[in-house]
């Protein structure tokens, strides 16, 4: 089972989508044995796929919930049975193909290689909302 997410900036802080390197919102794959939709967790990153989607790179961190005994013991994504990278891969090609889309799954790289895209997904969430013209608090 895997809950799919669209990051968010400072912790989970907003509902705001983080938008990644394809000026999507950044998308986690959070593996868990069951689906929790709609819910703040916490996950460790264990890596992250690279996929071309209509001629643009686009990234999809792959994580783990932290509480759940059957995935937290992971730390990579080359730990996973190749079963499971297989159904990651799947999920995601599936999910694209429900929009009319193709996608060319490149490589699952390791968690420090998501780490990068992570804080500038984050980064661009704050320079985002610092730009925005929300109202201010009274």
């Amino acid at each position: 089972m895997a809950a799919r997410c669209g990051a968010t900036g400072a912790a989970g802080s907003s509902n705001e989508p983080t938008p990644g390197e394809d000026d999507d919102p950044l998308d986690v794959l959070v593996l868990c044995q069951e689906p929790i939709p709609l819910t703040l967790m916490q996950a460790r990153t264990i890596g992250v796929m690279t996929m071309i989607d209509a001629g643009t790179v686009d990234h999809k961190i792959i994580a783990v919930a932290t509480a759940d005994p059957e995935y937290n013991h992971y730390h990579e994504a080359r730990e996973l049975p190749p079963h499971k990278l297989a159904m990651v891969r799947r999920f995601f090609q599936d999910y694209k193909k429900l929009e009319g889309k193709t996608v060319q799954v490149e490589r699952i790289e390791p968690a420090r290689t998501a780490y990068p895209l992570i804080n500038q997904a984050v980064a661009s969430y704050k320079k985002k909302m610092k730009n925005s013209k929300r109202p201010k608090a009274k």
